[in-house]
């Protein structure tokens, strides 16, 4: 029983990190993509649905829209997600809508545009 469970629990890690993994990466990166990979994931790794609400909703899908939106959400996200036991995996992605080194805001470059979450069990 305790091998069952956990390589089903590896299996849920390896699911979540393929279908994020895909929808970062994929060519037609908008918003309606990254939310059915991400929605049905996110509750199935019980975040609240107000957080996988704002963690679906703000993506960006330009620059303004990450600057003006995106960070201060996911900073406090960040936050609760990691005081609730989740490790947060930062990807420095670069895509296609996005130039790094336009934007005036330090913490834009830093921070970079995207992100895993695999829950910590």
């Amino acid at each position: 029983n305790k091998n069952n469970k956990t390589s089903y629990l590896l299996r849920k890690k390896n699911i979540i990190a393929n279908a994020a993994w895909n929808a970062l990466f994929s060519q037609s990166f908008n918003l309606p993509v990254i939310q059915s990979y991400y929605f049905p994931i996110l509750l199935s790794y019980n975040f609240s649905i107000f957080q996988t609400f704002y963690f679906t909703i703000f993506l960006p899908s330009n620059l303004s829209m990450f600057q003006s939106l995106y960070l201060p959400i996911s900073l406090s996200f960040y936050l609760e997600v990691l005081l609730s036991n989740y490790r947060v995996i930062f990807l420095f992605l670069y895509f296609q809508n996005i130039i790094f080194f336009q934007s005036s805001y330090p913490y834009y470059i830093i921070l970079s545009s995207s992100l895993v979450f695999i829950s910590s069990y």
